[in-house]
């Protein structure tokens, strides 16, 4: 037989299969249990600080919620008042990175300079921005960083394995600059009707192959240079009839069975 022993303790109970609160817990009444006393060794910490475990086990879910939120701001430097907040926000694990849209990269020095301090603060944190290419380009020749050709002009004069080396360069820029996620690449089907995608040749083509062949060279180009890609739009752009940047899009009556390819 295993030798056994009894533990008194107020409001919590000690049980063979792990630890659990007891019913009597916080009416200041002793219990009396019996437990193997390598269960006591091993587990009987834990049982005690149970309500801890509980705490504890809500932070984890809230910091990995926190984990997949990007929060934008207002600013254009790093001494700007939205970037003190995000910054706090990194420093306690409120968020799991940082989008950069438009008004935030007004120079390659101010745009930079936003990214060295959030990763300063958080190294593992996502420093995000568009840069597909073309007329989305956050990172673009006016700034001083190379020009890439939109989507449909690169799929028309280049391989997709050319088109691997010109993305190869971008990321490097890319990362060079402080940041890790590019929001992009495009894999909606190019329309020459749709205002959004194929208006700004943001397509590589209309067929799903082509579209996934040019897709994955954008995307191996920047994994290649330590940067993560998200691949764009979802449940698809392309056929819409208007900008989901400005109001609800309903693409029922739009779509082609081809954009499942």
């Amino acid at each position: 037989m295993k030798s056994t022993t009894g533990v008194r303790h107020r409001g919590v109970g000690l049980a063979s299969h792990g630890c659990v609160p007891n019913r009597a817990a916080g009416q200041g009444q002793e219990i009396h249990v019996t437990v193997n006393r390598r269960q006591i060794i091993a587990t009987g910490t834990a049982a005690l600080a149970f309500p801890g475990i509980a705490r504890a086990s809500a932070r984890r879910t809230a910091d990995r919620a926190a984990g997949m939120l990007l929060m934008g701001f207002i600013g254009d430097n790093p001494d700007a008042e939205g970037a003190d907040i995000v910054a706090d926000h990194l420093a306690n694990g409120r968020i799991g990175g940082v989008l950069f849209l438009r008004h935030n990269v007004r120079s390659r020095e101010g745009a930079e300079g936003l990214a060295a301090r959030f990763r300063e603060i958080a190294p593992d944190a996502f420093l995000a921005l568009d840069q597909e290419g073309g007329a989305v380009q956050r990172l673009n020749g006016d700034l001083g960083y190379t020009p890439v050709p939109r989507a449909h002009v690169l799929a028309q004069a280049q391989s997709p394995s050319q088109a691997e080396e010109t993305y190869r360069m971008a990321a490097r820029e890319f990362t060079a600059a402080g940041f890790n996620m590019n929001l992009a690449p495009v894999a909606d089907v190019q329309d020459d009707a749709n205002g959004v995608i194929g208006r700004w040749g943001r397509g590589y083509g209309t067929d799903g192959e082509t579209i996934a062949a040019y897709a994955g060279a954008f995307i191996d180009a920047f994994e290649a240079e330590g940067a993560v890609c998200a691949v764009k739009h979802f449940p698809g752009h392309g056929r819409s009839t208007g900008d989901s940047h400005e109001g609800f899009v309903d693409i029922s009556q739009s779509w082609s069975e081809n954009e499942l390819d």
